[in-house]
């Protein structure tokens, strides 16, 4: 069995607790290392120790099925939540049980439209983390969060890029409500300046009423 290039494997030891220097400062550049045969394995089993499941994903445990979807979204005009778009969605542990995969399949006004997420708990990072990606758009929007979904909810925040630029902040609050509904309500100022709910997708577990 052919060995593993020893620059390969210098270049995995060296990155795995690097973050980069700021620009203004020359970077710091770590001595070579030599990996003996083994020491790769020794490294990807130190990882997956470190990033192991625990408490906070399993908080997530209840939003894995099918689910019935409702998007309502605040009218400009009566500042009241309306019907925006309805679907299903469909919800799976991924990577031993690091990562939830959303797949969300709407209805917006009788133009079809798909969503795909990623939802998970960085436990190097402690904070939960979600991508989610649309077929209305070329652009990934990442987003940070902390909290407990059983409780006050877990309180996202985004910044979309846009146009080579960052898009303003958003807020977004995953609560699960029981063991059958959670929701995703993004949050922020409406055209008065006052916070609230700007939009609530609802998740009703089952396919069929």
């Amino acid at each position: 069995m052919r060995r593993p290039g020893w620059t390969f494997l210098a270049l995995l030891a060296a990155c795995a607790g690097c973050a980069g220097a700021p620009a203004s400062e020359e970077p710091v550049r770590p001595p070579p290392v030599v990996l003996e045969e083994g020491d790769l394995e020794k490294l990807l089993e130190r990882q997956r120790i470190l990033h192991q499941p625990g408490v906070h994903h399993h908080r997530l445990d209840s939003l894995v099925g099918d689910w019935r979807v409702h998007v309502e979204r605040r009218s400009s005009v009566s500042q009241a939540l309306a019907p925006l778009a309805v679907g299903r969605a469909a919800i799976r542990w991924k990577m031993g049980g690091r990562f939830l995969e959303l797949e969300i399949e709407l209805d917006v006004r009788g133009v079809p439209h798909a969503v795909s997420g990623l939802l998970g708990y960085d436990a190097a990072g402690e904070e939960y983390q979600a991508l989610w990606i649309s077929a209305a758009s070329s652009a990934m929007s990442f987003a940070h969060g902390r909290g407990n979904p059983d409780g006050r909810g877990i309180v996202f925040e985004a910044a979309a890029p846009s146009g080579g630029a960052v898009a303003p902040l958003s807020r977004s609050v995953l609560r699960i409500l029981d063991a059958d509904r959670f929701t995703i309500e993004r949050v922020g100022p409406d055209a008065f300046g006052q916070d609230g709910v700007l939009e609530r997708t609802s998740y009703l577990r089952g396919l069929t009423r």
